[in-house]
């Protein structure tokens, strides 16, 4: 139990009032993955018209094409219309997926920073919010998205409470009371991350946020311990861990060990050894990931880590 962690947003300034029904339309968008879950997203459709006036959706929503719903241009071209419709205040990812990082080189970013508006997914839209916040510094959310979140029945209600809080005033709101801290320490930083994977595809390029102080906070999916290892390593390798005053890990979905499953190390040792020679502390089990926790991070956020109870001024 984190009985000495301080973790505090700084930032508290009103953003969207939902109470009033401030928000016109959201947007919907499918740069990845199909929808494929038909009940899911009728599901949180329903959830989110009680929050807006309308629903929009992009033109290739309702396509399939492969594994996802159009090109690459096309996909891209869905996101930029979002944010170049000023009734637009919200813009949320259908799913997840593995194609997202194919929009990246269409997006009009320049277009997007005029015309700033929350946009949010998780998981293979990772790249999506890492790109976009470092292009414009744009406000972007980690943590739901329609199928997934809105649309899931396990545990919707916290997980949608928590994403409206975190929407409404600039601050992040995430329990973690049951996390685990693998490591001691403080730190302070603005918060960016997301699935490990795109932070990995992404670090050393023009589209990963430029910040020198971060807490970097990251889940998976699916992954055996020894391919997170190599991830890791090759985020040490980048020197990303060199900017990082703080590592928040949320739930590690089915990342079960099958090819070295009698001879590889802890997934606790393997992060500490990835983390080994820095001093930044490391929280493990936080409540968001891939599982029934779907908690919501916004990017950008400055916070601050202290499991020591030790004060920090920023």
């Amino acid at each position: 139990m984190l009985e000495g962690l301080r973790l505090i947003g700084m930032n508290q300034k009103k953003i969207i009032d939902t109470n009033g029904r401030t928000i016109s339309k959201i947007g919907i968008v499918a740069p990845s993955f199909f929808v494929e879950k038909h009940n899911n997203f009728i599901n949180g459709i329903k959830e989110l018209k009680s929050y807006c006036d309308a629903i929009v959706y992009g033109k290739t929503v309702n396509n399939r094409v492969y594994n996802t719903t159009g090109t690459a241009k096309e996909r891209a071209e869905d996101i930029n219309s979002m944010f170049s419709d000023p009734d637009i205040d919200m813009i949320i990812a259908s799913d997840g997926g593995c194609r997202a990082i194919e929009v990246l080189e269409y997006l009009d970013y320049e277009m997007i920073e005029k015309n700033s508006k929350i946009i949010c997914g998780f998981s293979d839209i990772t790249h999506i919010l890492l790109a976009i916040y470092a292009k414009t510094s744009n406000r972007v959310i980690h943590g739901m998205d329609v199928i997934n979140g809105f649309g899931e029945g396990l545990y919707i209600k916290q997980n949608i409470d928590l994403f409206w809080k975190n929407v409404e005033t600039d601050q992040w709101n995430m329990g973690l009371s049951k996390a685990k801290i693998l490591k001691e320490g403080s730190g302070c930083g603005v918060t960016i991350g997301g699935w490990l994977n795109a932070i990995v595809n992404l670090s050393g390029t023009e589209y990963f946020p430029k910040d020198n102080k971060i807490i970097l906070f990251w889940e998976t999916i699916d992954e055996e311990p020894n391919r997170i290892n190599m991830m890791l390593q090759a985020l040490r390798l980048s020197n990303l861990l060199n900017r990082v005053e703080g590592m928040i890990i949320g739930e590690l979905t089915n990342c079960v060990e099958k090819e070295y499953y009698d001879c590889i190390p802890t997934i606790e040792d393997i992060i500490l050894k990835a983390c080994d020679g820095y001093d930044f502390p490391i929280i493990m089990n936080a409540p968001f990931g891939h599982k029934e926790h779907k908690g919501t991070i916004p990017y950008g956020l400055k916070v601050i880590i202290n499991t020591k109870r030790i004060p920090l001024i920023s």
